[in-house]
């Protein structure tokens, strides 16, 4: 299967039913990578907050030493999941964390949501998630034949899964954070750190995509939804648009980056696998 480095696509449409050391040179990988530039002096306003929350995580056992994978929405297609673990397996890579929309499109949720449970993935709740789990499928009124399709799917996943397992869907955190072995953190989130119904996308101005992060103290923002691959550097915070594992617009392609964390600065590795 094909390896190589992610497309710049625009972004996907909407869909639903009415109702980074930088004294370290940069080095190419089979996805492209290269060292994240160490943080530099805090904005003021943030300091309180950053301090406190690397102190929090650093009692944690979160701390990531090893290269862990970030994917993000699946959505339900365990062919694209099983292609990038193939490639995770043969890099020797197990740590893995989802950013999000992992059951909701495809034809195999279940199964997704089993294999993920298998690896121990980190998982954090997406938009589709969290309206599998809570949205009244009654509330639900279609006013196209799509809204119709779009319902039969949301209902049809809602039976595959089964209520046990929507009621763990709706229990898990929409970001998780991770302190790194250089002292900085990632943050995973669906959409953005100031609201997970609002996507960080590739089209931001700068100003824009400040707004949504809200002022996260977070040195690298891992985000999922939009279903398109980007990174930003804003005031020496790293954005990284995941992609999309399962409903790529690329079609048969699934996103994942590799974050490989050093003394020294975490490497960042962007790549894409055909399935």
């Amino acid at each position: 299967m094909p390896i190589g480095r992610e497309a710049q696509l625009p972004e996907r449409s909407a869909c639903g039913v009415s109702s980074e050391a930088t004294n370290l040179p940069a080095t190419t990988g089979f996805g492209g990578s290269e060292a994240a530039p160490i943080r530099g002096k805090r904005r003021c306003e943030h300091a309180q907050l950053t301090c406190y929350t690397r102190a929090m995580n650093s009692l944690t056992t979160n701390l990531l030493t090893v290269p862990v994978a970030v994917l993000s929405d699946i959505h339900g297609n365990l062919r694209a999941l099983e292609a990038v673990l193939m490639e995770l397996k043969r890099r020797d890579i197990t740590r893995i964390i989802v950013a999000g929309d992992l059951l909701l499109g495809g034809d195999e949720p279940l199964e997704v949501w089993r294999r993920l449970n298998e690896l121990h993935a980190d998982l954090v709740r997406g938009m589709t998630d969290t309206a599998l789990s809570v949205l009244a499928p009654e509330k639900l009124v279609p006013k196209t034949p799509e809204e119709e399709a779009r319902r039969e799917r949301f209902l049809q996943t809602r039976k595959d899964v089964g209520e046990l397992v929507l009621k763990q869907v709706a229990k898990l955190p929409e970001q998780r954070r991770f302190p790194l072995a250089d002292g900085r953190e990632l943050l995973v989130c669906h959409g953005s750190p100031r609201d997970a119904s609002i996507d960080l996308s590739h089209d931001m101005d700068d100003m824009e995509m400040e707004v949504m992060l809200g002022g996260d103290p977070a040195d690298i923002v891992c985000s999922g939804g939009s279903h398109v691959c980007f990174d930003r550097t804003l005031d020496e915070q790293r954005v990284l648009g995941l992609g999309s594992v399962g409903q790529s617009p690329e079609g048969n392609v699934a996103h994942f980056v590799i974050l490989s964390p050093r003394l020294e600065g975490t490497l960042i590795e962007r790549g894409y696998i055909e399935f």
